[in-house]
């Protein structure tokens, strides 16, 4: 059952230096005015494609259901601690590339909060820090369910591990329906609009997206008053 879940120290170079670049160029890039038509988010998205970071934490607690679902189904517990050991291993593959990019990214935004002397740059470098550990510790976790699985299942009693299957599937459900964060819309644009559109932001002082949220606030209060 040996498995090989550590962060890989081959990816350390490349990755490393990967997300060093990407921090360095959205720093640099941000210092200038871009036309409308080059501002396409290009490197966030780069830098979020190499980050699966919601796809790792849903792949642990699959692991976890997968393993207590063998401890309540002992009978086909050899078949889903091998499907274990295989999403570990995905999990590890996941982790090692995002956690160097992470530490890479940081690099600059600390070089930059030190020479500037700036506080909030040296902040968001310890948040940086601190999500490259989460990013380890999933794939951490990852390894221990593998590793401990025989303790886990001489340790957890079949009806208690039927009644965790169904704490975390119920917390799956009820978490989303309890959630009041402001809800992320897309909107396309042609470029005319965007620059119209921009040019009014900055007239009133705002960026773009604080002015189509004014915009939108304003016809939902026109809309209001219409109906009374």
């Amino acid at each position: 059952m040996k498995i090989c879940v550590n962060l890989d120290k081959r990816d350390l170079p490349f990755f490393t230096l990967f997300g060093f670049l990407i921090s360095s160029m959205m720093w640099w890039v941000d210092k200038f005015n871009l036309p409308a038509h080059m501002e396409r988010g290009y490197l966030v998205d780069l830098l979020f494609d190499h980050i699966p970071f919601i796809s790792i934490a849903t792949l642990l607690v699959v692991m976890a259901l997968i393993e207590l679902l063998s401890i309540a189904i002992s009978t086909q517990r050899a078949f889903l601690v091998r499907q274990n050991i295989h999403i570990a291993r995905r999990i590890s593959q996941f982790s090692s590339p995002a956690f160097f990019i992470v530490i890479g990214f940081s690099i600059p935004v600390l070089f930059a909060g030190a020479w500037m002397r700036n506080v909030e740059y040296i902040s968001q470098f310890f948040i940086l820090l601190q999500f490259s550990l989460m990013i380890w510790l999933l794939s951490f976790l990852s390894s221990q369910i593998v590793h401990q699985s025989k303790f886990l299942h001489e340790a957890i009693p079949r009806g208690v591990a039927v009644l965790i299957i169904f704490a975390i599937l119920g917390a799956t459900i009820l978490i989303p329906g309890f959630n009041g964060e402001p809800k992320s819309i897309r909107l396309d644009l042609d470029l005319g609009t965007y620059q119209m559109a921009e040019k009014a932001a900055e007239s009133r002082n705002m960026t773009i997206d604080q002015y189509i949220q004014f915009s939108v606030n304003s016809q939902l209060n026109e809309y209001n008053d219409s109906k009374q």
